[in-house]
């Protein structure tokens, strides 16, 4: 291998752990709401989880009797829509905030069947209401 190709294969290595070195550093993220700006937010997450139980293999048994299919197959999907209005900026530099629930929807299944809804939709149109600083901190009213 030429010196030069070396040279740059070294180079490129050393990038590499650096980023990986990098990576493992704390990043904090603020929120700054602009007085008078409206910010749409959407979100949709998704779960699947398979359980298996283990242990005392009568009680598995007469689980397993009385309609206990393992392993046991969980869907989760949390689909939800938010608005966010800020207000004019007050005297003592906090804006005022106010957040509306759009949308929300839970769905859930156990072994490919739907389960009952669990009030998901009793949020939507839910108004939460407070004050933000420019330092990123927020204030709910109770």
């Amino acid at each position: 291998m030429h010196s030069s190709l070396r040279k740059l294969l070294a180079s490129g290595i050393l990038v590499l752990i650096q980023f990986a070195v990098n990576a493992q550093e704390q990043v904090t993220f603020k929120i700054q709401y602009l007085p008078g700006k409206t910010y749409k937010t959407t979100s949709i997450s998704t779960v699947n989880v398979e359980m298996d139980f283990k242990g005392d293999t009568a009680k598995l048994n007469q689980a397993t009797a009385a309609g206990l299919k393992l392993p046991m197959l969980m869907e989760m999907v949390q689909d939800f829509s938010m608005t966010t209005k800020a207000g004019s900026l007050r005297a003592d530099k906090r804006v005022p905030v106010t957040l509306t629930y759009d949308k929300v929807n839970l769905s859930q299944k156990m072994n490919g069947q739907e389960l009952p809804k669990a009030g998901s939709s009793s949020f939507a149109g839910a108004k939460i209401e407070g004050s933000a600083s420019d330092d990123g901190n927020c204030r709910l009213i109770q």
